[in-house]
Formats: structure tokens, sequence, C-alpha cells
């Protein structure tokens, strides 16, 4: 997404495919993401994520400063983003 290149990194993690298949879908889509698949249970408990699609906004301090479960429109999601990097 040029218009936040710079302003926000994307990091998605997929929690129901394996790496590969997070990949292809990454690459066939045109996106530009390091990809991450099935943390360890751990990880998700310590980050209080229960539901799939958890969306973290974390700041460059480490803080997360925003979460959304379940999908959002798509106008909605920019409105976020957008109030993310003002």
């Amino acid at each position: 997404m040029p218009k936040y290149e710079g302003k926000i990194a994307f990091i998605p993690v997929s929690l129901d495919r394996s790496v590969d298949e997070t990949r292809k879908f990454v690459s066939a889509n045109g996106l530009k993401f390091d990809v991450y698949a099935k943390p360890p249970n751990e990880v998700l408990a310590s980050l209080n994520i229960r539901y799939i699609p958890t969306l973290l906004f974390v700041s460059s301090t480490g803080q997360i400063v925003s979460t959304v479960v379940g999908t959002k429109p798509d106008a909605e999601m920019i409105k976020l983003l957008d109030s993310l990097i003002k």
C-alpha cells in the first residue's frame, strides 16, 4: 500500500495456513509483506488473540495502540490507518 510505505509496516501472521500457503497468497495478490505463520499458542495468549482475523497495530515503541477483531469495511480501515500515521 504505497500511501503507507515508510509509515506503517504490515506484518501478517497466518494462524490457519502454512508459511508456504501464506507466501503464495501474498505473492498472488501482489503484496510485499514478510510472512509468518502458526506462532506458538503462548504468543497468541500473551497478545490476547482469540479470533481470526485479529489485527494488532503496534507503535514504533512496541505498544499495541489499536486492535481490530473481525473484518471491517475498507473505508473504516483506511480511516483507522490514516489516524495512526498522523
